[in-house]
């Protein structure tokens, strides 16, 4: 998500899970939440537009409501990520 902060609204981003920042040490079982669980969720919401065939995502219609509290959590991690 905090890669849709930085592209332009017909851009999309690659969808490749990295379980490093979760607490998910089976990277299949997080590919699988992430395809059936959560970028439908997102993708019915509007928050995204998920394209399956390319495996990527790109800003949906109601993305902007998220942009401000994503760009705050991007702050904070990366603030934190430097302690």
């Amino acid at each position: 998500m905090f890669a849709l902060l930085d592209c332009d609204p017909d851009e999309t981003v690659t969808v490749e899970p990295d379980a490093a920042p979760f607490e998910c040490s089976d990277l299949r079982t997080l590919r699988v939440e992430l395809r059936h669980v959560h970028l439908p969720y997102l993708s019915e919401h509007g928050f995204v537009d998920w394209r399956r065939n390319e495996q990527a995502i790109a800003p949906g219609p109601e993305f902007e409501p998220l942009r401000e509290p994503l760009d705050a959590l991007r702050e904070y991690v990366e603030e934190n990520e430097s302690a």
